[in-house]
């Protein structure tokens, strides 16, 4: 069998600030190709939360298990040619939390916090790639941030006969698996508020990273203890928190109400900005969310917000996501147009591959609408659900046919995808000239006043 080399490219979203150790293998494998990893960022402001630990697997065997501690560095892991399962999972290192060896970790293995330990910035990406003899492959995977950050709470006016404030979140995902996916459904997170110079702040300005809630509506919980009894405020969110969110948590206690909080969570821009406001009271407890829509690159217009499955100035409209006067409208492009050159044709870079791609797009979008892009998988799903309302405003000759592979994106990596099934490969190499690009655009409308 020849020898093959895999470059692995892990890609992410948002970041936070690595250490530098030497990479770490804990696993040979004997076999004849090799699979070659390293990291990068998506643009300078942002960075992968180090270390990244990569697990790879082979029908459910785990066949290696590498560390990468710094981004200016790489690793090798021995491979036969196949297919594999690639994890990786970011921002867990060995002094804070219990990762499984080689010969132990599953898929469903968790990544346990260790006793006394705060949990960290988590970040994961999992993907599959085919190992053909002879071939030179690329994949790249994109970091997803599986954390949420509560940066400050404060509570004011707390009476100065009150011993101890405490605001508390539950219920959490307890941890991490090895496959990217959350475990354990009871977890909870307590913040203990310190006592500030005025006698009467009780505040938390540290960092605590925390998994996002195991099912909606969360509860905070607000605890202040006053001659040696506990007095707890309760307040259920209404699926407000997320993982890749900053909370920042207000409140005010009066004695005639109890306990007024005001909350706000900021994320990175693809998930827009929301803002939290929720009383509490002797008789329990009120909230409303406002939510600005995402600021997704796209046409920004001043009009009537179409209506979803019709056409707003020739492209499909599949979604609309509307708060108030404005409006998130996913729209679909009435052209297609084959990719015309294999992956391995393309050339080994990604920016090469990218530029080609966005070439593609600037000929298949419609000249009046900016920001066309790939579509991604989950919106791909949603154009099949009402694929015959969209042929039927598009008419013949933009037809959109189940037996067409279509290149869309997944956590950021490129894949292809056929539309007549619910899953597609998601191997970036295995693209070739025959794959479709139909471009979708996110565009934000503001309806006239």
């Amino acid at each position: 069998m020849k020898q093959q080399q895999i470059a692995l490219a892990l890609l992410v979203a948002v970041g936070a600030a690595g250490c530098s150790k030497e990479v770490t293998e804990e696993q040979a494998i004997e076999a004849s190709a090799t699979l070659q990893v390293r990291t990068r960022a998506l643009d300078d402001d942002a960075t992968v939360s180090y270390p990244v630990s990569v697990y790879v697997f082979q029908d459910e065997e785990c066949k290696g298990v590498q560390t990468i501690s710094a981004a200016n560095q790489s690793l090798n892991m021995a491979l036969t040619e196949g297919t594999y399962q690639v994890y990786a999972i970011g921002g867990a290192g060995s002094t804070d939390y219990e990762l499984p060896a080689h010969e132990d970790a599953t898929t469903a293995t968790a990544i346990a916090l260790k006793e006394g330990r705060q949990l960290t910035d988590l970040m994961a990406a999992r993907s599959t790639l085919t190992l053909t003899d002879g071939g030179t492959n690329t994949l790249t995977l994109g970091m997803e941030r599986k954390a949420m950050l509560v940066q400050s709470v404060t509570v004011n006016r707390i009476p100065t006969s009150a011993t101890a404030v405490s605001v508390s979140i539950a219920p959490l995902w307890q941890s991490l698996t090895v496959g990217a996916a959350y475990a354990g459904t009871t977890g909870t997170s307590t913040i203990a508020l310190t006592k500030q110079d005025d006698g009467r702040t009780w505040q938390s300005t540290e960092a605590h990273y925390m998994l996002p809630p195991s099912s909606q509506p969360a509860t905070i919980t607000v605890s202040i203890t006053q001659d040696g009894t506990i007095h707890s405020y309760a307040y259920n969110t209404q699926d407000e928190l997320e993982a890749g969110y900053k909370i920042n948590i207000e409140g005010t206690y009066t004695d005639a109400v109890g306990v007024t909080l005001t909350g706000t969570m900021t994320g990175a821009t693809w998930k827009g900005e929301r803002t939290i406001r929720f009383d509490f009271d002797e008789s329990g407890s009120t909230g409303s969310t406002t939510e600005e829509p995402a600021q997704q690159s796209g046409t920004a217009v001043t009009g009537d917000i179409p209506a979803v499955n019709t056409l707003y100035k020739g492209c499909f409209v599949l979604s609309v996501n509307q708060v108030g006067n404005d409006a998130e409208v996913v729209l679909v492009s009435p052209k297609e147009m084959r990719v015309g050159k294999s992956r391995s044709a393309i050339g080994d870079r990604d920016a090469d591959v990218e530029a080609y791609i966005d070439g593609i797009i600037a000929e298949t979008g419609t000249d009046d609408i900016s920001g066309w892009r790939l579509p991604t998988l989950e919106e791909l799903n949603q154009l099949k659900a009402v694929q015959k309302k969209a042929n039927s405003k598009f008419g013949t000759g933009s037809n959109i046919n189940n037996d067409n592979f279509y290149l869309c994106t997944l956590d950021g990596v490129i894949i292809f995808h056929k539309l007549g099934i619910e899953e597609g490969s998601t191997s970036l190499t295995a693209f070739t000239e025959n794959e479709l690009i139909r471009p979708f655009v996110t565009i934000h409308i503001s309806k006239g006043q």
